[in-house]
């Protein structure tokens, strides 16, 4: 074979090549990319058979914990639930952020509990707080009054 004749013959193996992939790469499904999310940072590193998804194997994490972000309770993670499991946690820790802050804005003599006083509220909004009637609201009950939607501001 010539040298011609064997460049004409791989040209057209080349060309059967990029055929084949193209096709390939059409027919794929489109996934939208969240690599950027928090969730999908954890499935790109986790996930060992590339279907998108994490079991309890791959996240290797305990039953009871899975459960609480398998929220389709399908035996599967998505990107989605972890997503919404890590803002979950990420609420929890504001709020808890929160009520710290409240905390240590009102207890000005810092014994970990506010009376009227240090409250600065009305007898009445602070006596719905005080559900253990101490006349001290202790960070539990300023929590409380936090979820319950109380307004526990001066």
């Amino acid at each position: 074979m010539d040298v011609l004749s064997a460049v004409t013959v791989a040209s057209k193996g080349l060309g059967l090549v990029r055929s084949l992939f193209s096709s390939a790469r059409q027919a794929a499904p489109v996934r939208p990319d969240n690599s950027q999310s928090p969730g999908g940072f954890i499935v790109e590193q986790r996930d060992l058979d590339g279907d998108g998804l994490l079991t309890r194997r791959e996240l290797n994490m305990q039953d009871s914990v899975f459960r609480r972000i398998d929220l389709d309770a399908d035996g599967f993670v998505s990107i989605e639930e972890l997503n919404a499991a890590m803002e979950r946690r990420g609420s929890a820790a504001s709020f808890d952020r929160a009520v710290a802050r409240y905390m240590a804005m009102h207890d000005s003599n810092l014994d970990k509990r506010i009376t009227v006083l240090e409250s600065g509220m009305e007898e009445s909004r602070f006596g719905a707080l005080d559900l253990s009637e101490n006349g001290y609201l202790e960070r539990s009950e300023v929590a409380r009054g936090m979820r319950g939607g109380l307004d526990v501001r001066s």
